[in-house]
């Protein structure tokens, strides 16, 4: 029984892999339009000599588009290792870096919902070794839960902080709506 039982989660798992390599190849090639387009876009936009201020936000927006589209590739590229192996990128980031980052996916979100963001950064920016596109996700996420439960709209703090004795860090997500 458990010997059956471990053939068909290796045959569920190995169909997995095989799905997600489908996906990953499927959504390729729209992503790669997509981020060469938005270079040449903003390409073309920084040349203008005397830009407007609503030309110079349309470059940051096209930057962000560029950042996300990225982004996504190497979601699907993260998709393809998992159809072969399991693989996750580490490197040391800054926390504010991956803080204004999530907020400036949502800063749109947080304009129409009349959601004000306010980052506590401490001076001395702590670094975090961690696969930065994962905590920003998961920054995102929970942005987006935080904007839902104010309707009216309100305050939505991030705090990062090191503690002094342990060296911990910790990223807290607060806002001033009703809560769960």
């Amino acid at each position: 029984q458990k010997v059956h039982q471990l053939i068909l989660h290796i045959e569920k798992m190995t169909s997995l892999g095989k799905l997600a390599a489908t996906v990953a190849h499927e959504l390729n090639n729209p992503l790669e339009g997509i981020l060469t387009y938005s270079k040449l876009i903003g390409r073309r936009l920084k040349k203008i000599e005397h830009p407007t201020p609503e030309i110079g936000q349309t470059i940051e927006d096209i930057d962000l588009i560029q950042r996300e589209t990225a982004r996504c590739g190497n979601i699907v590229k993260n998709l393809l290792l998992f159809s072969k192996k399991q693989v996750t990128e580490y490197a040391l980031i800054p926390v504010g870096q991956i803080v204004v980052n999530a907020e400036q996916i949502l800063k749109h979100h947080f304009e129409i919902s009349k959601v004000r963001f306010e980052a506590i950064l401490p001076v001395n920016e702590p670094v975090l070794f961690c696969n930065e596109n994962q905590i920003q996700q998961a920054l995102v996420a929970l942005f987006v839960n935080s904007v839902e439960a104010m309707p009216g709209g309100g305050t939505l703090t991030v705090q990062v902080g090191t503690d002094a004795v342990s060296g911990d860090l910790s990223i807290i997500v607060k806002d001033t709506g009703v809560g769960i």
